[in-house]
């Protein structure tokens, strides 16, 4: 049981997170609502251990409901979830990422504007996870109609995460292109 007195089985509820609120408090909160110490352990013993990541303790199910009712946080937001020390923060900043990259009649701009989030802070992607989530639907969708070299630059990379990224992403890029 956590401190709310939730025993952290339930669901993240899609009110936990509005439009109008922003910040890595509020999606802290969200998690920490639904958290508990069984389900820390598990994710605890899936970090990698030069990450930098600690976890809260919350069901990849309660990760994506929470980073689904919070899709619309500016993009502008997502770095500062990125930058968390928190993996399941992290992977609401990669999901709302993912998610927004999936909406019909995203503009050119606001694709390209999720690929900038994306590629800028890569640095902060030190799970495979995250970049299993996003890469695809974020950065291979906006290759489509474009030059691949950018993912042969990151397939040339030394960090095995940015070639993780090329890989994930050119599969898709290639399904739809």
């Amino acid at each position: 049981m956590n401190a709310t007195g939730s025993t952290g089985t339930g669901t993240a509820r899609a009110e936990a997170i509005r439009t109008d609120t922003t910040g890595v408090e509020q999606i802290f909160t969200a998690l920490r609502e639904v958290s508990s110490p069984t389900e820390r352990d598990k994710v605890a013993r899936r970090l990698p251990p030069d990450s930098g990541l600690a976890a809260v303790g919350v069901r990849m199910r309660d990760v994506f409901d929470l980073a689904k009712s919070a899709t619309d946080l500016p993009v502008s937001s997502v770095p500062d979830l990125l930058a968390s020390r928190w993996y399941e923060v992290r992977m609401v900043g990669v999901s709302i990422l993912d998610f927004k990259a999936r909406r019909r009649g995203l503009s050119e701009q606001d694709r390209r504007a999720l690929y900038e989030v994306y590629l800028d802070n890569h640095h902060l992607l030190t799970a495979w996870d995250f970049i299993d989530r996003a890469a695809p639907r974020v950065v291979g969708a906006y290759l489509v109609d474009r030059s691949r070299q950018p993912l042969f630059d990151l397939a040339r990379s030394e960090v095995a995460l940015e070639r993780r990224t090329a890989i994930t992403a050119r599969v898709l890029a290639d399904r739809l292109g």
